[in-house]
């Protein structure tokens, strides 16, 4: 599709009628790392022909144009082989950032476990430079859990060895108030399912995207 000028205009016409008829206001593109220079190349001439025919179909009907989302993984190597980050974040309406690979990833030669969405991560300096006001943090409402047979001094479970990670209202907002300070465009909840969907906690229903949503109207 991203070759051939005719796949890419059928896949945005379809996006846009499907946008239109279920009354959503935009759609969130996730390029998977591919590792081959072309789609470095004509990633950003997808996101371009999106943008356009937005465009147009917004001053032909009048209506609101539609928003564009790009959604990226945050692992450099792949950054630096499949992102023109650059080009995404001038196209981009808004950028969503998947933290969950700060928790987890073989990034010295064996899987390193954190925390699944944590607040602040490595040192380093930003080579890259994003632009902070497209940005969103992608928090997942999730928990993780990982197993220490060996090496772990404490324990969560008898008779074997967990270490359990999870976010709570605190941390939640703590993260809406650490992605106003950083003068990012807001929070992406990726996945409600494991909020307390019923209110069977004693705090009403989804009651983490309550806190959030309520955090994030705040001044």
């Amino acid at each position: 599709m991203y070759l051939i000028p005719e796949s890419r205009a059928l896949f945005i016409q379809s996006c846009i009628d499907y946008l239109r008829r279920y009354d959503m206001n935009g759609i969130s593109i996730r390029h998977s790392f591919h590792r081959k220079p072309f789609f470095k190349k004509y990633f950003p001439i997808l996101l371009q022909d999106i943008m356009d025919a937005f465009q147009k179909e917004s001053e032909r009907t009048g209506r609101t144009r539609l928003l564009l989302y790009v959604f990226l993984y945050n692992y450099k190597e792949n950054i630096d082989e499949d992102y023109d980050v650059p080009a995404i974040f001038r196209l981009a309406d808004i950028v969503i950032v998947d933290t969950k690979y700060y928790s987890f990833f073989p990034l010295i030669g064996n899987w390193t476990h954190r925390h699944q969405s944590r607040l602040y991560g490595n040192t380093t300096d930003d080579e890259l430079n994003m632009i902070c006001k497209k940005l969103n943090d992608y928090q997942r409402l999730k928990g993780r859990k990982f197993r220490y047979p060996d090496n772990c001094p404490f324990y969560f479970y008898d008779n074997d060895r967990y270490l359990v990670y999870y976010d709570d209202a605190i941390s939640l907002i703590s993260k809406v108030r650490y992605a106003k300070e950083m003068g990012l465009a807001g929070v992406n909840i990726w996945d409600v399912s494991d909020d307390d969907m019923a209110g069977e906690c004693g705090d009403g229903p989804f009651p983490l995207l309550h806190h959030v949503s309520q955090e994030c109207r705040k001044p």
